[in-house]
Formats: C-alpha cells, sequence, structure tokens
C-alpha cells in the first residue's frame, strides 16, 4: 500500500522522467496504481479529464430533448403503419406508373423527413 508520502515522492520521480513501470517496480504495485495516482492528482489540480461519465457535451435537458424527440419519431412510425399499410391500394401485381415500382416504405419516408437514417426510425418502434 503506498501512503500518502509515498504519493508525493511518486509524483515527483514521474515528474522528473521515470516511467511509470520503473517507479511502480520500485515499490511493488502495478503499473496502473501508479497511472491512478497521477491521474488522481492531474483532476486534483484540474489539469486531468474528467471522468468519461461526465465527459458528455449534452446536458441532462438536451439528452432528455433528443429521447423525447426519438420516442416522437417512433410514435409516428408506428402510427402511420398502423393507419393504412398499404395507402395507394397497389399490390405487387399492380401496374400503375410502370410494373412494380417500390413505394417508398414508412421508415424511408420518415427518415428522409427526419434527415436520420430507416434503421433509426424503424428501431424506436421496438423499444416501446
Amino acid at each position: 500500500m503506498i501512503t500518502e508520502d509515498d504519493k508525493h515522492v511518486v509524483l515527483d520521480r514521474l515528474q522528473a522522467g521515470e516511467t511509470q513501470a520503473s517507479v511502480a517496480k520500485d515499490y511493488g504495485v502495478s503499473q496502473r496504481a501508479i497511472s491512478k495516482i497521477q491521474q488522481s492528482a492531474k483532476q486534483a489540480r484540474g489539469n486531468g479529464k474528467p471522468p468519461a461519465k461526465n465527459r458528455s457535451a449534452k446536458t441532462i435537458s438536451e439528452r432528455a430533448k433528443a429521447q423525447q424527440k426519438e420516442y416522437l419519431r417512433g410514435r409516428r412510425y408506428r402510427a402511420e403503419k398502423k393507419a393504412e399499410s398499404n395507402p395507394t391500394g397497389r399490390n405487387q401485381h399492380s401496374e400503375v406508373g410502370g410494373q412494380n415500382d417500390p413505394q417508398p416504405k414508412t421508415a424511408d419516408r420518415l427518415a428522409k423527413e427526419y434527415n436520420v437514417s430507416p434503421a433509426t426510425i424503424s428501431l424506436r418502434k421496438k423499444g416501446d
């Protein structure tokens, strides 16, 4: 176990240019333990990056708005799929407008409108 005094010596040695591995060997600990000491010191001084879960640029309200938007897109997708599965009344045997012209799928149409991928639209239906 490394004491608080040892931590200061470790940091001084790292500052002087010694490698984490050589310092770890001298103290009988892993290189990871020395790395954590160094990271803690940087964060305490305000020079280190915050933990990964706090690095997000989005605030909680922005995330909530994005989730709400996804939810509403999914609701619209399901409602339009359910309302009328074949709005033109055509089937695979129809020859109106050219033989077997593919009709745009609901997910493709909404994806274009929302400027996202069709997979993004259709995934929301499974999550609800």
